[in-house]
Parts: C-alpha cells; sequence; structure tokens
C-alpha cells in the first residue's frame, strides 16, 4: 500500500476541515495517509513542552512522517504557499518523491502563475478534490 504525506497549513478551522477532506479522499482511494496534525503524538505532549522543544520534536517529527512516505500531497490554496508546505515539497522533492499539489484558489501569484515559480515546476497541480482523486485513482 502507498503511503501519501498530506502537507498543508493547519492553523484555522477551515484549513484543518480541508485537510481532513483530503486525508479521508486519500483513505478511501485505499492509500495510507500521513498527516501531521493527526500522526504526530506531540500534539497530546503539546502541553509539557515549549519553544525550542516543542519545535525542534515538530521538525523531527514531521521529517520522519516525510521519509516514511512514497509521496506527498500538497495544499497550495492562498495568496502563497504556506512556508512550511513550500519545506514539505522541497524536501520530498530532494528525497525523490511524487508531489501533487492541489490549488482550489483561483487568485494568481504573478503573471500566469499560479504559485511560486519553484513550486509551480516541482509539482503536479490539479484544481479540485475530483482532479485529486482522478489523479491518484491512475496511481494505484
Amino acid at each position: 500500500m502507498k503511503t501519501i504525506f498530506v502537507a498543508g497549513p493547519l492553523f484555522s478551522e477551515g484549513e484543518i476541515w480541508f485537510d481532513k477532506q483530503v486525508v479521508a479522499l486519500i483513505e478511501r482511494l485505499g492509500f495510507k495517509a500521513l498527516w501531521s496534525w493527526r500522526d504526530e503524538q506531540y500534539l497530546i505532549n503539546r502541553k509539557e513542552l515549549s519553544g525550542k522543544d516543542w519545535t525542534y520534536k515538530i521538525f523531527y517529527l514531521n521529517k520522519e512522517l516525510l521519509d516514511k512516505s512514497d509521496m506527498v500531497v500538497a495544499v497550495l490554496d492562498g495568496p502563497d504557499v504556506d512556508s512550511g508546505t513550500a519545506f514539505e515539497i522541497g524536501y520530498a522533492t530532494a528525497k525523490g518523491k511524487k508531489v501533487i499539489g492541489i490549488k482550489t484558489d483561483n487568485r494568481l501569484h504573478g503573471k500566469d502563475q499560479t504559485v511560486n515559480l519553484m513550486i509551480q515546476e516541482t509539482v503536479q497541480t490539479v484544481n479540485s478534490l475530483d482532479e485529486l482523486e482522478h489523479v491518484l485513482s491512475e496511481l494505484k
């Protein structure tokens, strides 16, 4: 079973809700989804950690999930790609992993660009959950 890391911002209820839809789609298609909001145990222990200890733990646990994955689905919505998501895309790309970006937001980043050109040229972009389902179905 292929494992897919879900990358995306987790700073609002809307972002978390959308990421949950992506995770559910991936799992419904028979893939294993790795999602930091659900799968990193630091969430349970966050009250016990602070400052550098907390950020260090998040970074290394996130990197561990990326290393375990076969590929990445990254949420690209917003006026610019979330900086953590951009790191995850770059890290996965450097490791030779396929990255699919989902951009449901029609704002342009620049002339003829939906996102930063370094992201745009790195990922295969889809524009809806339906398109993501189609692309993932072909990878099974």
